[in-house]
């Protein structure tokens, strides 16, 4: 990248033709000329140069062993089983909230047998329990819940989007190269390239717009 840099800046000194843009004609041989002056306009189009350069690289070449996009109970767990693992791992949300219905009002959890809750499950029910007081609890406010998803976003520390929502994927051989997705409030759009894309979402929006094929309903009681 530096050698780039280093390359635009010795080719903006051998303009003679144009000023910037190609607005203005260069001075001739009979013109006095400061110098300085050409020494700064050639500074500024290498400045302008590199700031257009980073800008790119910031906002376009986003790349991450994984890509979750949900942040749904589901997309929570998964980022951070993921970057536990020692993957690099981008969280996106659509939404202000973590945790889907867990922290949207369903805090009444149908367990059934208890026993057959483990692993990472099992964790967060008794660190649920860890605030009420007890080993485990099964019950929660959705507040709760939603401060412990962001326990875990910050234990695993893995890089997170809120208020980004899916736009378009591109495919290549019916494997996912790369997403766009958009800032909610700004409309700023972003490229994401990932080895692996994990759609956690309710609504598989990321499945449908990758091409995976889906049926709308359900079976008949």
């Amino acid at each position: 990248m530096l050698i780039f840099c280093l390359k635009t800046a010795q080719t903006v000194k051998k303009l003679t033709s144009t000023d910037y843009l190609g607005t203005k004609p260069r001075p001739t041989s009979t013109t006095a000329v400061h110098p300085d002056g050409d020494k700064s306009r050639n500074m500024k189009i290498a400045l302008l140069s590199l700031f257009t350069l980073f800008f790119s690289i910031s906002t376009y070449c986003q790349t991450y062993d994984i890509c979750v996009y949900g942040g749904t109970s589901a997309g929570v767990m998964a980022a951070y089983s993921a970057k536990m693992a020692g993957k690099s791992v981008l969280l996106i949300e659509p939404s202000k909230h973590l945790g889907g219905l867990s922290t949207g009002g369903l805090g009444q959890t149908d367990i059934g047998n208890k026993y057959a809750i483990t692993g990472i499950s099992r964790d967060f029910y008794r660190r649920i329990g860890q605030h009420y007081g007890k080993f485990e609890q099964w019950t929660f406010e959705p507040h709760v819940a939603e401060n412990l998803f962001q326990e875990y976003v910050k234990r695993a520390n893995f890089a997170i989007l809120m208020e980004h929502r899916l736009l378009s994927v591109n495919s290549k051989q019916a494997a996912i190269e790369s997403i766009a997705i958009g800032n909610v409030v700004n409309n700023e759009k972003k490229i994401i390239k990932a080895k692996i894309f994990i759609d956690c979402t309710y609504e598989g929006d990321l499945m449908a717009k990758a091409g995976v094929s889906y049926t709308v309903g359900r079976e008949a009681n």
